[in-house]
């Protein structure tokens, strides 16, 4: 029989997250703890999503599939056929056009 050589660090670790004690409210997780907004400002969001389709198809599409269907980022890009790395960039700009047109409207 071979001996199991552990982790100097972690003698118990099996592939679970650590969380420090203490720490475990810090980290949210899940669905459910999704930031809520009030109808302004859901109206002003859904507004930049709309001129965001309106400027970029492909980048309106993948906000909605990541954001309102909750497609995995890996599984759009295995959809497209291409890298997540890609689809993270495009989600990435994506979010920015949104951002900056959210703080362009709120001055």
């Amino acid at each position: 029989m071979k001996a199991i050589k552990s982790n100097p660090i972690r003698p118990h670790s099996r592939k679970r997250n650590y969380t420090p004690a203490g720490f475990k409210r810090l980290f949210p997780h899940g669905k459910k703890y999704r930031l809520q907004y009030d109808d302004d400002e859901g109206i002003l969001l859904d507004g930049c999503v709309t001129r965001l389709k309106k400027y970029n198809l492909e980048e309106y599409e993948l906000i909605i599939a990541h954001f309102v269907i909750g497609i995995s980022i890996r599984t759009i890009a295995k959809k497209k056929k291409c890298s997540d790395g890609t689809v993270r960039k495009q989600l990435q700009c994506a979010t920015g056009f949104i951002d900056g047109l959210i703080y362009f409207l709120k001055e």
